[in-house]
């Protein structure tokens, strides 16, 4: 589990995911970078950084996201290298928040 109620603002990574797929005309199967550093993230979510950062370890231990110099981008930010598969952990995320126990 990520952070209870962490999921709804992991939605963030989603809209800028989007956001970027629409300004360079990719795909969800395309790679998006995010120039966004953790501090930032974090006070866009309204949550602390060792929160965000917790939230991002565990994405990145799912392959969902990445550091930009990990995936070889000069300078700051985060990688999500297949947006499709971030869509579709968020929709897991959701539906598991929507029926508890199923």
């Amino acid at each position: 589990m990520l952070l209870p109620n962490a999921n709804h603002r992991v939605q963030c990574l989603r809209q800028m995911s989007e956001q970027q797929l629409e300004a360079t005309g990719g795909g969800q199967d395309h790679a998006v970078h995010l120039p966004i550093q953790v501090d930032e993230l974090a006070q866009r979510v309204a949550l602390t950084t060792p929160e965000v950062a917790e939230i991002l370890n565990r994405l990145h231990a799912a392959q969902l996201v990445t550091t930009a110099s990990d995936y070889g981008i000069e300078g700051e930010g985060l990688v999500i290298p297949e947006v499709g598969r971030l869509l579709d952990f968020l929709e897991f995320l959701e539906l598991r928040d929507r029926f508890p126990g199923a």
